[in-house]
């Protein structure tokens, strides 16, 4: 009888040892505390703006750097980090899930050709850090064409919508208390597409190239 307890002690200790071998510490699993979120801004898009008189800014916490050279590919809007809505959480180096919510508006405005859209508070989805599948949303409005005119200014209500389709993967690189993407490849989804062309009365379509994002998350 005794043998069999030592035995069956033995044997709870080794699965205990197993378990702790494979646990990971809690300290290395933690909640973001900051972050940010630059918009390197689709050239042609803005080209055609600023060809036609109109003009692209921001407001705090947002800054827009307006680089001012002729063919507008360095234009870039950085959004402020806040903590309400973030959730993404750093597993160890090279793992992490969630949210990333930045805050402040980004306008885009050429009254001779009838745009008006507001973009603010982006939140960047992360379901993985190589993920092919992540996605920003934004509070967006715009004013729609009216086809045929005349033309009457009427904003839509923002409204959260899915605005860009992300691919993270080959753009990651791993800390254990900062993740960051550079260069990742933002596509217009079919709701940012609709927006960005005055209700769907324009020449952008869903999978269009809209520019760069660089993101960070730190705990």
């Amino acid at each position: 009888m005794l043998r069999n307890t030592r035995t069956r002690v033995r044997l709870a200790l080794l699965a205990l040892v197993a378990v702790a071998s494979f646990a990971v510490p809690s300290s290395a699993m933690a909640a973001v505390s900051d972050g940010s979120v630059a918009h390197n801004q689709y050239s042609s898009w803005i080209s055609y703006l600023y060809a036609f008189g109109g003009s692209a800014s921001a407001s705090s916490p947002a800054v827009y750097d307006d680089q001012g050279d002729s063919d507008r590919t360095n234009d870039v809007v950085t959004f402020g980090f806040t903590s309400t809505d973030t959730d993404y959480t750093i597993a160890n180096p090279f793992a992490g899930s969630g949210t990333v919510a930045f805050e402040g508006d980004l306008f885009y405005d050429n009254a001779s050709h009838y745009i008006d859209v507001d973009i603010s508070d982006p939140q960047v989805e992360i379901p993985s850090t190589g993920s092919s599948a992540a996605k920003l949303t934004a509070v967006v409005s715009y004013d729609p064409l009216e086809v045929p005119g005349p033309q009457v200014a009427n904003p839509t209500t923002p409204t959260r919508i899915d605005l860009y389709d992300l691919d993270l993967s080959g753009t990651f690189t791993p800390g254990a208390s900062v993740h960051s993407w550079a260069d990742v490849p933002a596509e217009l989804t079919a709701d940012g597409a609709f927006a960005f062309s005055g209700g769907g009365h324009g020449g952008y379509s869903a999978g269009q190239p809209f520019g760069t994002l660089d993101i960070t998350a730190e705990n």
